[in-house]
Parts: C-alpha cells; structure tokens; sequence
C-alpha cells in the first residue's frame, strides 16, 4: 500500500507530512513577529494551564503568537489612555506603580474569566479587552 505523502484531516483543521512510516503534523512557524509582552505571556499561561485543548489548537494552527501580540498592543493603547486620563484627574497619590499594576492584574482576570465562559471563543473574543474588563464591577461605566 502506497502511502501519500501529504494528507489534510478535515476534523482539526491540520496538515500531515509522511516521515519515514509516521505522519506528522505539518507545523508552521507564526508568520507574526510581533513581539509578546507580559500581557501575551499571561495569558499564554492562563491558556497552558487553564483551556489546554485551545492552546494546542492555537499554536498547531499557528494563530497563538498573533492573538498573544494584539493582546499587549490592546493592552498597551488602555494604558496609555487610562494613565493620561488619571494624570488629568490626579490626587496626591499618583504615580503609585502598584496601583497601575493592580488594575491591569485585574483587568486581565475578568477577561480571562469572561473568556473561559464561553464554549468556544473566536479568535476575536480570546483577542479583544471589553470596557467591563477594564472597569471595576462596581464603577459606573463611562459612554
């Protein structure tokens, strides 16, 4: 019996090369450069420990480094305007690094949360920061 040399499973979505008498998948290397910041590396860890099934299908699909990326750039834009906006309406408390580290601690737990809650989260969703997960529960949201 002839074996083909590459096959595609329509299940998953992936590619497999014939080595020797083993299929393997036929991995590809995220065409993304884009750096990955604390934010990115969070979550990759909150995917590893927490929805492992979605990380390896994200990194065999080789769309985990570009989600990863538009997390810290998204992350990055919140915290150039939420500290501009604080600056504005500073206190003498301001400039207090742990404060700014907590919010965003907390920003991303409620939207790891708000992701592991659904069964199964586009490429958008696992991507984007929603203004409930930059504010506290108990603020008034701003329109």
């Amino acid at each position: 019996m002839k074996l083909e040399p590459r096959i595609h499973d329509n299940r998953n979505g992936l590619d497999y090369v014939l080595t020797d008498n083993y299929y393997l998948p036929a991995l590809r290397l995220p065409e993304d450069k884009r750096p990955i910041g604390r934010w990115g590396r969070l979550h990759r860890e909150y995917l590893k420990n927490s929805r492992p099934l979605l990380y390896n299908e994200l990194l065999l699909s080789g769309r985990l480094q570009t989600i990863l990326a538009d997390l810290d750039e998204q992350a990055a834009d919140y915290v150039q305007k939420d500290l501009s906006q604080r600056y504005e309406e500073r206190d003498e408390n301001f400039g207090n690094a742990r404060d700014v580290r907590n919010r965003f601690e907390q920003a991303v737990a409620r939207q790891s949360n708000r992701v592991a809650q659904l069964e199964s989260p586009t490429r958008e969703q696992l991507m984007e920061l929603l203004p409930e997960d930059l504010t506290e529960p108990d603020a008034p949201r701003e329109d």
